[in-house]
């Protein structure tokens, strides 16, 4: 006597699950079943209650071959974001894929930050906006009017299309921080800047060194676009306008001190969930400080 389609897909599944755990997969299975609702168009949580038996699915041969093709590719380490489209983020699910950074859980310290503040009637501007998490977040959230900077076309593919998703009161430029300018004031500036220091680059998780190193190289000492944001964005705040970066482990007290340097005054340092000071936050005070 064979066994039933629900041992077998079960059967199924376990193989997939054991395909990621020998290539170093931290969740296999929780994975599997996110690859699994994808490939076959099932609500979110299907995929566990067939996993454990307590639902039958038959897949089609496309199905699977769908399924075999994704397994394959995260195997080799592609981000299981890219794989699945998609990214929640701030109860909101982004469209990503191959050019553009992932949202990162940790972002949302840099979100979270922003509203205490933030009013409905005010302009923020998004700095190496990427995929737009932070700025069409923060728009969705209050109704602020944001302008989003980007220069990478593979990131603007994507941030368009999150845009045209999301709505609000919202503005792309095509435009490399490094090389550009606006010609606007804003109440608040924020950024999640490149800014792992080149060296380390080829140290970084398989499935990172897959995202665009452009949104991740942060020049020799990780420190180069908060120069340069600092340098030239600074003089488009409004007095007392705030500036948000996000920022890499141990990089908060260099920041701080560049930003106290630049003419920001009440400068806060708040952590992520691992204890890591994730945000750098200011008040622009020029008189206070020295240009």
């Amino acid at each position: 006597m064979g066994i039933s389609k629900s041992a077998e897909m079960i059967l199924k599944i376990k193989h997939w699950e054991s395909v990621l755990r020998e290539a170093g997969i931290i969740a296999p299975e929780a994975e599997v079943c996110q690859i699994l609702e994808m490939a076959a168009e099932l609500p979110a949580g299907t995929g566990r209650l067939v996993r454990l038996g307590g639902k039958r699915l038959c897949l089609t041969p496309s199905q699977e071959e769908k399924i075999e093709s994704l397994i394959q590719r995260r195997r080799e380490g592609e981000p299981l974001q890219y794989l699945l489209g998609c990214c929640d983020f701030f109860g909101r699910s982004f469209l990503v894929g191959p050019g553009v950074l992932i949202p990162r859980f940790d972002t949302e310290i840099l979100v979270q930050t922003a509203l205490e503040t933030l009013q409905g009637s005010q302009r923020v501007l998004d700095l190496c906006a990427g995929s737009g998490c932070i700025g069409l977040t923060l728009a969705a959230e209050t109704g602020a009017e944001v302008v989003l900077l980007e220069k990478s076309p593979q990131a603007l593919f994507y941030l368009q299309k999150n845009a045209a998703r999301l709505g609000g009161n919202v503005k792309i430029l095509c435009q490399d921080v490094l090389n550009s300018s606006v010609d606007s004031v804003f109440d608040m500036i924020v950024s999640n800047p490149p800014y792992i220091p080149c060296g380390e680059l080829p140290f970084l998780p398989e499935d990172v060194q897959k995202e665009p190193r452009q949104a991740l190289d942060g020049g020799p000492d990780g420190l180069l676009f908060y120069r340069e944001i600092l340098s030239h964005f600074s003089e488009h705040l409004c007095p007392e306008g705030r500036l948000l970066f996000e920022c890499g482990w141990g990089q908060g007290d260099v920041i701080a001190g560049m930003m106290a340097r630049a003419g920001y005054s009440g400068i806060r340092k708040v952590q992520d969930y691992s204890g890591v000071e994730r945000v750098i936050c200011g008040v622009w005070t020029p008189m206070e400080g020295v240009r």
